[in-house]
């Protein structure tokens, strides 16, 4: 993927999807809820499983069936949760809480533009804590997709930063997005502009060409006709510089209008067989 981060981060407190970065609008409300990824290590005898679980638009909701001492604190956006099984035994070893606004505290988020293509949103969430870490971070690139939701892809856990991409059309930048239940008739892509058409805002080339031609005309003919004045008298359409140019104009365009129409005319006049 070609891209790179268009502009410095900005920061604004905590994220719930719906944002205007650089102009640009992202709208991610269709991917509020869990989504997680899971990665499994064969430790004989048991088996080690590490869960990541996001929701990018808000906290991760508790569920009554889990005791709480196995759930992510609450006010956590992205948490993982290892669990080993031996046999028919399943535990939970740990839980880490990467990023969200965890305890009450508001942490900011910060947010950069992909640009280049295929484009997306750059999301860094903060407020982590894992025993004596307390800068713990997720980076989740959105990346824009002209198709449907791919799964979340892990790209890497370094203890303190959880990586992750997300290829979806959500992260195109749009006005206008689909329905997440699928009623837009337009189809399943949303209508895309990567950044306002600021092209109608300026004129061509061409167009000031031909204005700077114009001003040097009417500045020419403005001095010619006050040089004319004022050295030698001249008033009326004397004073126009060439006047006599300009006066014979009319008669040679009507000169030259003729010489075509008689052109072909006796051009057209010519057919049959000549006499020998």
């Amino acid at each position: 993927m070609k891209s790179h981060l268009y502009l410095a981060t900005l920061t604004t407190a905590s994220f719930h999807c719906d944002v205007v970065v650089d102009g640009i609008k992202f709208d991610l409300t269709p991917l509020k809820g869990p989504h997680s990824i899971s990665v499994s290590e064969v430790l004989p005898p048991s088996v080690r499983n590490l869960t990541w679980t996001i929701d990018p638009c808000g906290p991760l909701q508790k569920s009554s069936d889990v005791p709480a001492s196995d759930q992510c604190p609450s006010g956590t956006q992205v948490c993982g949760i290892e669990t080993i099984t031996i046999g028919d035994s399943k535990f939970v070893s740990q839980i880490i809480p990467v990023a969200g606004d965890i305890g009450g505290s508001t942490v900011d988020a910060g947010l950069s533009v992909l640009e280049g293509d295929p484009g997306g949103l750059r999301v860094v969430l903060h407020g982590g804590r894992w025993g004596e870490k307390r800068d713990l971070q997720a980076e989740i690139d959105f990346i824009c997709s002209e198709e449907k939701d791919s799964p979340i892809t892990l790209k890497g856990w370094d203890s303190t930063t959880l990586s992750l991409s997300w290829k979806t059309p959500y992260a195109c930048a749009s006005k206008d997005r689909p329905s997440k239940g699928g009623d837009d008739k337009s189809g399943d892509k949303p209508p895309q502009h990567s950044r306002p058409d600021k092209s109608g805002d300026s004129w061509g080339w061409f167009t000031w060409l031909f204005i700077i031609l114009v001003l040097a005309f009417a500045a020419y003919i403005i001095v010619g006709s006050w040089v004319n004045y004022s050295r030698y008298g001249s008033t009326g359409v004397d004073m126009i510089p060439h006047s006599d140019t300009f006066r014979d104009i009319p008669y040679l365009v009507k000169d030259f209008a003729s010489k075509i129409s008689s052109t072909l005319s006796s051009s057209g006049s010519r057919g049959g067989y000549s006499a020998v």
